[in-house]
């Protein structure tokens, strides 16, 4: 299912390096495992770098060359200016982030961090 879902990013990611010549990402929740489906040879021949933001409890991985580990709230993006990334990404998380406020919240903050949603 994960690697079905990351297939749609490829288009964008192409669109994105195809444009700027690089790819600046956010990836709200999950692990750097679900990029791996990805391949580092692929974010890396597309100037990719990506911005992994979890919740204490999911913290968990290296930062290499690609990718930064950040702890992080998906309800609140502040530490962001708009438009900060070129993509942001979320593989479900917000069935996770509770009541229907925190729901908006994070669909209001992840579209204005990143130009691709």
């Amino acid at each position: 299912m994960r690697s079905k879902r990351m297939r749609f990013l490829k288009p964008l990611i192409e669109h994105e390096f195809n444009k700027k010549g690089g790819v600046r990402m956010l990836g709200v929740g999950g692990r750097k495992t679900c990029w791996n489906l990805l391949g580092n040879d692929y974010l890396a021949s597309r100037n990719a770098s990506l911005t992994i933001s979890s919740l204490p409890s999911d913290h968990n991985g290296e930062d290499d060359a690609i990718s930064h580990h950040v702890i992080g709230d998906a309800c609140d993006l502040s530490q962001y200016a708009d438009n900060h990334f070129n993509l942001t990404n979320s593989n479900s998380v917000i069935e996770h982030v509770g009541i229907w406020n925190n729901v908006k919240k994070f669909a209001s903050d992840a579209s204005r961090v990143g130009k691709s949603l």
